[in-house]
C-alpha cells in the first residue's frame, strides 16, 4: 500500500510537449514525451490539473488522446490551481502528504502543492529551469515509481509519513 493515493499531473510542459505544439500541429508526432505509458502503470488514482482557454486545452488533450489516463480533468481557467487542489482533497479526504503534483511550473501547479503541502515532482523537461524548492525532479515520467517506492519507504523506517 503506497502512502501517496493521488498524483496530480499539469499538461504543458509536463504530459504534453506545448513548445513543439506551438509550431504547428504536425500528423503523427507524439506529443507526450514518449512517456505516458509509464502513467498508465502507476497505481495511484491520477487527476489531470491544467490552466488556459478551455477549448485549447481540451483540443490538446483530445489530439495526444490522454483523458483516458485521467479519473478527473480539470482546466483552470481563472489561474487558481490552488483552489483545484484544495477541493480534491476535500472531496477524496486525503491529507496534502498523500497527494503527490507532477509539473514544470513553480508559479502554478508546484508553488500551490507546495504551499499546500503536497509533495511536489518537477518534470525537467527541455525549456524548463529547475526550481529548487521541489522535493523531487524528473526527466521522464518513468522515474516517478521509483520516487514513490523511496517515499514510502522512508514513512515506514519514520513510522509516519514524511513531509
Amino acid at each position: 500500500m503506497h502512502d501517496i493515493k493521488c498524483i496530480i499531473f499539469d499538461l504543458d510542459r509536463c504530459s504534453f510537449n506545448t513548445p513543439v505544439y506551438s509550431t504547428g500541429d504536425v500528423p503523427g508526432f507524439d506529443y507526450t514525451y514518449g512517456d505516458m505509458h509509464h502513467v498508465a502503470s502507476l497505481t495511484q488514482e491520477k487527476i489531470l490539473v491544467t490552466a488556459g482557454d478551455t477549448e485549447v486545452q481540451q483540443q490538446k488533450i483530445a489530439r495526444v488522446g490522454i483523458a483516458h489516463h485521467f479519473a478527473e480533468v480539470h482546466i483552470d481557467t481563472i489561474g487558481d490551481k490552488e483552489s483545484i487542489f484544495k477541493s480534491i482533497m476535500s472531496r477524496r479526504m486525503l491529507q496534502p502528504h498523500r497527494i503527490m503534483v507532477v509539473g514544470d511550473n513553480p508559479n502554478a501547479e508546484l508553488g500551490a502543492g507546495k504551499h499546500l503541502g503536497m509533495v511536489t515532482v518537477q518534470t525537467l523537461r527541455p525549456t524548463v529551469v529547475r526550481w529548487a524548492e521541489a522535493d523531487f525532479h524528473v526527466t521522464s515520467f518513468a522515474e516517478l515509481d521509483s520516487i514513490i517506492s523511496a517515499f514510502d519507504a522512508m514513512s515506514r523506517r519514520r513510522g509516519c509519513t514524511p513531509l
